[in-house]
């Protein structure tokens, strides 16, 4: 049972770190004005917005939500009190983190989608002028 707890420690470990690098790289990216250059029209965009709250929600699971499930697989995997009263916030938040980082990726889906499919609607309602 242990074995199996490390074997997926590791996997786990790599991902939350890749997210908090490369989400916190593409936040530096969009918003720090290093991505879109220093064309600040590029910024304004509906898009830039929601690739930023991604990143956000993306990193908020890197950070929170990763290390908390780890340690609860550490920490309870294998007894009976799973079900135990404190895990309740922890795993509150995990799908709370996680649930926004779906419905974001939702909304940038319907986003390209009406970019795509109706682009002269899009291109008034795209950007924040």
């Amino acid at each position: 049972m242990v074995q199996a707890i490390s074997l997926l420690t590791a996997p786990m470990a790599l991902l939350g770190l890749f997210a908090v690098v490369g989400n916190g790289l593409s936040i530096a990216f969009l918003v720090g004005g290093c991505g879109f250059g220093r064309d600040a029209k590029l910024r304004r965009t509906v898009l830039a917005l929601l690739l930023v709250n991604l990143a956000v929600s993306d990193l908020m699971v890197g950070l929170v939500a990763v290390p908390a499930m780890l340690t609860i697989y550490w920490t309870y995997h294998g007894r009976d009190d799973e079900r135990d009263f404190f895990l309740s916030p922890i795993w509150s938040l995990v799908d709370l983190f996680i649930t926004a980082t779906v419905l974001n990726t939702l909304l940038l889906s319907v986003d390209r989608y009406v970019a795509v499919a109706h682009p002269l609607f899009h291109s008034r309602v795209g950007n924040f002028t």
